[in-house]
């Protein structure tokens, strides 16, 4: 079984701010803005899961008349668990397995009277039913029955199946993954990375760095010696959505007495073998 990390949500370098986390651990899950959306959906007439708040509440109030009426771009979508990227980056998503866990993480930041620092949670997973590229799926399947399992999913809605092209020929095509039972959007968010405030750790220099956390070694089910130097990596504003893999788990496998694999390479990080079962018993039975 594989277990796949993926970025998404709001964040300070795209939209301006982390997602709201509150003291009892739950949280806003706020996805990234876009240009369009054929159902109107907006940060202004969008509520959120607390409160009966609109999405534009959580936002600084310097940022309300910019974003109050900038669409959301609802992808990953919870549903029906669909997502979907047509980029390059997220070619690699299209190998994912029925079994396979889809883990999506943010950054997330406390609100109100939570004064949690920023960092970067799981916020919720897919437990793979389907995946692949879209033309391969037509293929095999059918586009109708395509469209129907994907109906909610933003690029299916738009029309957006034709994947990008590139300079010198090159071409991506729409990756899509359907999540299957046992899916969810976290009720509380788990911590994946602890801040580093010690400027002599951080390797941006005045920046606050992060690195995995304690609490989410043990969450992996691996063993990884005390004096180990975990590669950090910088604060979540540097972090695009669109690079996802900004975080290294190299090192957790590295001195693992279980044989285990993590990939850290220009594609979401993948992390395989046996560890990722006892993450995922744990993770599900914990939330």
């Amino acid at each position: 079984m594989n277990v796949i990390l993926l970025r998404v949500g709001i964040d300070t370098g795209c939209g301006g701010m982390a997602g709201p986390i509150f003291s009892d651990g739950s949280f806003e899950f706020i996805p990234i803005d876009c240009d369009q959306h054929v159902k109107g959906r907006t940060y202004g007439t969008l509520f959120g899961r607390h409160g009966g708040r609109k999405l534009i509440e959580y936002f600084p109030e310097r940022f309300h008349l910019k974003m109050q009426d900038r669409f959301v771009h609802d992808d990953p979508e919870f549903k029906t668990f669909t997502y979907g990227d047509p980029t390059r980056p997220k070619q690699s998503l299209g190998y994912l397995e029925a079994g396979d866990l889809l883990v999506f993480y943010a950054g997330l930041c406390g609100w109100g009277k939570c004064a949690t620092p920023t960092a970067l949670y799981i916020v919720g997973y897919f437990k793979v039913q389907q995946g692949g590229l879209y033309p391969e799926l037509v293929r095999k399947y059918s586009k109708g029955d395509v469209h129907e399992t994907f109906a909610e999913n933003y690029h299916i809605i738009h029309g957006d199946v034709h994947g990008r092209r590139y300079k010198r020929g090159s071409k991506s095509e729409l990756v899509l993954v359907k999540g299957g039972p046992g899916s969810k959007l976290l009720n509380t968010a788990v911590q994946l990375q602890a801040q580093c405030n010690s400027a002599k750790h951080s390797p941006m220099g005045r920046r606050a760095s992060h690195r995995v956390s304690q609490a989410f070694r043990f969450r992996l089910g691996l063993n990884v010696s005390k004096s180990r130097k975990f590669r950090e990596v910088a604060d979540d504003s540097q972090c695009s959505p669109f690079m996802n893999e900004k975080i290294s788990l190299a090192a957790l496998a590295a001195k693992s007495k279980r044989r285990s694999s993590v990939a850290n390479s220009a594609c979401p990080c993948i992390i395989s073998a046996q560890p990722c079962r006892n993450f995922s018993l744990r993770l599900t039975a914990a939330r």
